[in-house]
């Protein structure tokens, strides 16, 4: 935990000229992200903004960051004996923050119509989210959001949302997560949500792209790892659908030069998280039409080759 000492810029980068932000006044206090220094320069978040860069000579350190956890330290006991009888807030405590977003995890949208999102629409809605409920937090009121305009529409957190792109290019790649509160802590990979990156171009990092989530709940066994690596391998395009989802836990990790460790590469915190439909690009030329239902094949029908 750090505390600004005199007005400083919140910059893009670590160097002297780097764009700004905006400007911390004095006083207030910022997260040092995962205790990154880079020439004087410090990384940080506050309660409601970007992730950005401070000079250190800017700040007093309150509390230094924690150092890197163990992977055995991370680890947690499940406090369900199998899937079936994880209940929707998970390991957490009913009608707490972390219950919310456990809740909302598993949420698949009722809408019958599906609002396409740009790429850029996810960027603004990330500046949009973090001016409400921040970065590495848990909101309690997840109502607040709601109602974000984008060029397709209106959508906030639970709105039917589509999304078309590639699979990140680098590791790591598609994978099941390891036991999470949401799935009790469960530790196998049928009984975990499968992690993918979907960025907006063939062939590139996942620090450009979003995540999306296969829960385990319902996911058909033909959606499998095994097809989803071939797709990435291949730079197939992709279609995704399902509810869209603000993983506030974390911190927005997209600056591939500096890149915090224990945080998905994205540049935004939205997810389509759970999934309900996935689709592969069925034209040769990756020019498939989002709109357009005869030109994707079901990932339950996409055979590998």
């Amino acid at each position: 935990m750090l505390v600004v000492r005199t007005a400083s810029p919140l910059l893009t980068r670590p160097v002297r000229g780097a764009r700004t932000l905006g400007i911390i006044n004095a006083s207030r206090k910022l997260l040092w992200v995962e205790g990154q220094e880079d020439g004087g320069y410090l990384r940080v978040v506050g309660q409601f903004g970007p992730v950005g860069w401070v000079a250190a000579n800017d700040v007093q350190v309150l509390q230094p960051p924690p150092g890197p956890l163990s992977a055995e330290s991370l680890k947690t006991p499940p406090c369900e004996t199998s899937l079936s009888t994880c209940p929707p807030n998970g390991c957490a405590p009913v009608n707490s923050a972390e219950a919310l977003a456990n809740e909302a995890k598993r949420r698949i949208p009722v809408a019958t119509g599906n609002v396409l999102l740009e790429f850029s629409d996810l960027g603004r809605l990330q500046n949009e989210a973090q001016g409400i409920v921040g970065q590495r937090t848990v909101p309690k009121n997840r109502g607040a959001l709601s109602s974000f305009r984008v060029s397709s529409g209106t959508v906030g957190e639970g709105s039917a949302v589509l999304v078309s792109g590639f699979i990140g290019v680098n590791n790591p790649g598609p994978h099941p997560n390891t036991g999470e509160s949401v799935n009790c802590n469960l530790t196998p990979a049928s009984e975990n949500d499968f992690h993918i990156n979907i960025t907006p171009g063939a062939n590139q990092a996942q620090f450009g792209g979003i995540v999306v989530e296969m829960i385990p709940q319902g996911r058909p066994g033909t959606w499998s790892i095994a097809k989803l690596e071939t797709l990435r391998q291949k730079q197939v395009r992709v279609l995704v659908a399902g509810s869209l989802f603000y993983d506030s836990i974390h911190v927005v990790n997209d600056d591939p030069q500096h890149p915090i460790g224990g945080q998905p590469q994205r540049f935004s915190l939205w997810e389509i998280h759970p999934i309900s439909n996935f689709f592969v690009c069925g034209r040769a030329d990756n020019q498939c039409d989002p709109r357009a239902k005869a030109d994707w094949i079901p990932l339950a029908d996409f055979v590998p080759n």
